[in-house]
This record gives structure tokens, sequence and C-alpha cells, in this order.
């Protein structure tokens, strides 16, 4: 075991335990020093005695883009963790491989049929999704989660759907349009804009949130809105009508959002 990076994740999880939250993006940065040792020592820490360990192991190769590839026979391990964050976090890790990930298909399809944890499912038919398209298996699963009563497993069905573009399985995310949850209700408009190319939802959904009374329901808004891009910016006469009966305080957001989109 290489004691050293398991020190380094040993010091980020301190950090994270004292809410100084280092991203997983900036934490692989921090370890680019150990150059060609990193990869290969994050793939021994996958078998670690500590749970903690093992799972930071597998979301920092989840940023290790295609130089992580010679982790998949061990993530395909940790696939079937004992620990339910390891497994999803391994199940991501595998997801961000793509095609190159294809040997961990039939553990991701084992993970289909355990209903006790919903959210590790639709993500593992999320990846087998992004791995395989053409992998019929997971679209059930995932037209099943939009009508999950989780809204958080709703809004990851939506997700996957639209990653895939399957036209007639977006149409069934269209119910979910007028969902009570703002998240989604976005995820909806953003499956719909991926697969028909009409963006029209996902902008209207953010200027429902950019004018909502509750600060961190505004600020959620401006990020769903910066994260489109040039699909909000096609649609800019929507926003700026939506500032001229905003309160005051909803008007200097929604003018602080536009401003920032107009920069990208």
């Amino acid at each position: 075991m290489p004691q050293d990076i398991r020190d380094e994740l040993l010091r980020l999880l301190a950090i994270n335990g004292v809410e100084q939250w280092v991203p997983n993006h900036i934490a692989i940065e921090q370890l680019e020093h150990y150059g060609d040792r990193l990869i290969p020592g994050l793939i021994e820490c996958l078998g670690d005695e500590d749970a903690e360990i093992r799972r930071l192991a597998a979301e920092l190769l989840s940023e290790g883009r295609l130089r992580s590839a010679m982790a998949i026979p061990a993530l395909i391990e940790r696939v079937a963790d004992e620990d339910r964050l390891v497994r999803h976090s391994a199940v991501r890790a595998l997801m961000g491989l793509g095609d190159a990930a294809r040997p961990a298909i039939p553990a991701l399809k084992r993970l289909l049929d355990d209903h006790t944890e919903p959210y590790i499912r639709l993500s593992a038919a999320g990846a087998i999704s992004r791995i395989a398209p053409e992998e019929p298996a997971a679209l059930p699963v995932l037209v099943e989660g939009l009508g999950d009563p989780v809204s958080i497993h709703r809004a990851t069905a939506c997700e996957f759907l639209g990653e895939r573009r399957n036209k007639s399985a977006v149409l069934n995310a269209m119910t979910l349009l007028s969902d009570p949850d703002f998240s989604v209700r976005f995820a909806a408009g953003v499956a719909v804009g991926k697969t028909f190319n009409n963006w029209m939802h996902a902008v209207a959904v953010c200027v429902a949130m950019l004018k909502d009374s509750d600060w961190t329901t505004r600020r959620a808004g401006k990020e769903c809105l910066l994260s489109l891009g040039p699909h909000a910016k096609a649609d800019m006469d929507l926003l700026t009508m939506a500032i001229v009966d905003a309160p005051w305080e909803v008007r200097l957001d929604l003018e602080e959002a536009l401003n920032e989109l107009r920069r990208q």
C-alpha cells in the first residue's frame, strides 16, 4: 500500500470532515506531484480496509479521466463492495470511462436487480447507458425511476434518459415538467432540450427559480441557468421579460445572472 498517497487521502478526509470541502477536481490536482505513481497508488487504495479511503480513491479515479482506465478491473470489484457509498463511487468512476469500461457491464447489470438501493440502481443504469448505449437493460429502470417518490431519484432518471436521447422515453419525462420539485423540473427540461433541441422548458424552470422568494432557490436557479450556456442565450428575451414584474431583490439576482450569462 502506498502509505504516502494513503496519508494524503486521510488528510483530505480530515479537511472535508470539518466542512472545509476540497472538491475532487481540486484534490486530484493537489496530488499530481506523485506523477506516474498517482493512479496505481489510488488503485491500491481501492483495496484499503477503511471504506472512506476506498470511496475517496474511487472518486479521485473518476477525475483521472482516461488515465484511470487501468483501474477498471479494481473498480469492477468495488461495484460489489460491502459499503454502499463505495459501490456508488465505483459506479460513477466507471461511468466516466465510457466505452473502455465495457468489461464492467455484467457487474453493473447485477445492480439493476437490487431494488433496495434505488439511487445506486439508477446510477448503474446511467453508467450502462453511457458505456454501452445500445444495451437495452438500463432503459426500463430509468423510465421506472420517473415515478419514484423520492425527488432526487426522479431527477436522476431524467438526467440519464436525456443522455440516451431516446425520444419515446423522454416523452415520459415531459410529464415531470410540472413536478413540484424544481430540481426534477429542471432535469426534465434538460432531457427535453438534449433530445428535441428545445431548451425553452429548461430556461422557464430557471426563470421560476430565479423569481422564487427563497434566496437559496434563486442561487440554485442562477447555477442552473449558467449551466445551460448558449442554450439559455437563445431564450434571452424570456429572461429579460422576467425582470419586469419581479420584486427588487429578485430583479437584482436576475440581472446578475443575465450579466454573467452574457459574459460566457
